[in-house]
């Protein structure tokens, strides 16, 4: 029988990148979703509406850090976009998307998300930001970090596609295997399609 293409043995196709081993852990609380702006004013800790419903300063506030966070990622894209990204290398693209998250925690995976969705870097800085948030070994974000990168099974283009599914393969999270189920009816390119059964086999599925 072949072994699986996530199997600790083999690294994943086409990959001379280091693929760290990535043992199963403890995730995050699974609670619904959070968007952008409310994962922020989680991280604020401010009440956004005052007693009759009403825009506060303090929402004002959460408004304008919003702002403030998704424009510095966007600078930080553009700061990185004629970088070299080279498989199997930390690139200071990487290190300091880790950096943001590190201080920012989920506000920072929604808009690093956000920016990679735009489609208006280059297409291997998208793969390097999908790799980055796989690659991170911080377990309070794991969850996050999953989700994140699942949104992306879904996109039109096949690269990203394939990195999705190679970094929720180091995230190892048992939790993926419902978005890789459904990925797996609407995916047409055969290589794929084998890539997410492998996943879906390694994880339990």
């Amino acid at each position: 029988m072949t072994s699986s293409l996530f199997s600790q043995q083999e690294k994943p196709r086409g990959a001379d990148r280091t693929w760290h081993e990535s043992p199963r852990r403890k995730s995050d609380a699974d609670s619904p979703a959070r968007n952008f702006g409310a994962t922020l004013r989680q991280w604020c800790n401010l009440n956004v509406q005052g007693p009759n419903g009403n825009m506060t300063a303090r929402s004002r506030d959460v408004r304008d850090s919003e702002g403030r966070l998704r424009h510095e990622m966007e600078n930080l894209f553009h700061q990185y976009r004629e970088g070299r990204f080279e498989e199997g290398m930390s690139s200071p693209f990487a290190l300091a998307l880790h950096d943001q998250i590190g201080r920012l925690g989920t506000a920072a995976i929604d808009a690093i998300q956000e920016q990679i969705g735009k489609n208006i870097f280059p297409r291997e800085q998208s793969l390097e930001a999908l790799r980055a948030l796989a690659w991170l070994q911080d377990d309070s974000t794991v969850r996050s970090r999953r989700l994140a990168i699942e949104q992306f099974l879904n996109s039109d283009s096949g690269a990203i596609r394939e990195t999705a599914i190679l970094s929720l393969g180091i995230l190892f999270e048992p939790r993926a295997i419902p978005a890789l189920r459904t990925a797996l009816k609407v995916e047409k390119l055969p290589e794929l399609v084998n890539d997410l059964k492998d996943l879906i086999a390694d994880l339990g599925g």
